[in-house]
């Protein structure tokens, strides 16, 4: 791989991603959301004393061979807030380690004493909202959120169905979230994209893409971001070393030196190439949980655990489940290994 004809000799990150998608039930339809989200065939089971170990049991793995390393737990679904008793599962994931936070996918609509009792166990929120979202209950979750300094990252979802009423809101929350007790709140457009359920999937003219790109550039031109120590963060990092808590944020290595792998930004054209013959650590530090709990296989095809059965949820996942720190040869030729976290994880040339 190579930047701006630079090669790549090493992706650089202190952070270790596991990505647990707590069934596929959710209270909303969207056609537009990705295949299997929410079809609700797999409703996640209750947090049991049962899981609460098998989720501990995982982190002391990882920790034998990651002391320092931070964890980051990225909950989605479905609509993961749905899940029975979730609340404690909030708990166990922020009381088992002290390097760790987590970061919730969700459409918000659990009633707003619901985020009251539970707020203190949050330290990031990616909220999406939907053409059958509440404005008004919106706004009083943004405002919560912002008072109690929790990092948030706003979707407004928009389509040709719903455009104007998306732009509308957006214009509200823009409205909102651009002064300054709101610089830890982001806000950005996301347009729906094709899938197989979407039947009624029209793009937008390319008039309305200018009116997004412009709310969007307009947005982004005004609005003054947090310096990251200003966030909810709580004082968990067991290491204070500067350069070690810096390679928590992906950096990439190439022969003129180290910088940011940027690649959300728009700015993913400087990249060519693959990762065909690196050395990829993403089976211990982009790990992944399925609707149905198994662990294993990841968005770029790779399958881990080909002969077992390893099942977060099952009474046997003490003794299937081993954690591996050695790196696979990588041999696909994605360019952006078909996921964000994969993009991200720890490579060598």
């Amino acid at each position: 791989m190579k930047i701006d004809g630079k090669q790549i000799l090493e992706v650089i990150n202190n952070r270790i991603v596991i990505e647990w998608m707590i069934g596929n039930w959710c209270n909303f339809r969207c056609a537009y959301c990705f295949d299997q989200s929410n079809l609700g065939t797999h409703k996640a089971p209750e947090v049991t004393p049962l899981l609460q170990n098998n989720v501990t049991f995982l982190i002391n793995q990882i920790r034998k061979h990651n002391p320092k390393d931070h964890i980051q737990w990225t909950l989605t679904g479905g609509e993961p807030t749905a899940q029975k008793k979730f609340e404690f599962l909030l708990g166990t994931l922020n009381d088992i380690d002290n390097n760790s936070h987590v970061l919730l996918v969700t459409n918000g609509t659990r009633p707003i004493e619901w985020w009251k009792n539970n707020i203190k166990q949050l330290e990031h929120v990616v909220l999406s909202h939907h053409p059958e979202s509440k404005v008004e209950h919106n706004i009083e979750l943004i405002k919560l959120l912002a008072e109690h300094k929790i990092k948030t990252s706003i979707s407004v979802m928009s389509g040709s169905q719903n455009f104007d009423q998306a732009v509308n809101d957006y214009k509200t929350f823009s409205a909102l979230t651009i002064s300054e007790q709101f610089t830890h709140i982001t806000l950005k457009i996301n347009r729906y994209r094709l899938t197989s359920r979407n039947n009624q999937f029209k793009d937008l003219t390319k008039e309305q893409h200018n009116i997004l790109d412009n709310l969007q550039h307009d947005y982004s031109s005004k609005k003054q971001l947090s310096k990251e120590e200003n966030y909810k963060r709580k004082n968990r990092i067991l290491s204070r070393d500067e350069n070690f808590i810096k390679f928590q944020v992906p950096h990439i290595k190439h022969n003129d030196g180290i910088e940011t792998l940027d690649w959300q930004t728009g700015k993913h054209t400087r990249y060519q190439g693959n990762w065909i013959g690196y050395k990829c650590y993403a089976e211990g530090r982009a790990m992944h949980i399925n609707y149905e709990g198994k662990l294993g296989n990841i968005p770029c095809g790779v399958k881990f655990y080909k002969n077992k059965d390893v099942n977060i949820y099952n009474e046997d996942f003490v003794d299937k489940y081993k954690y591996n720190n050695a790196p696979y040869i990588c041999d696909k030729s994605y360019i952006d290994c078909n996921c964000q976290i994969q993009l991200e994880v720890k490579k060598e040339l």
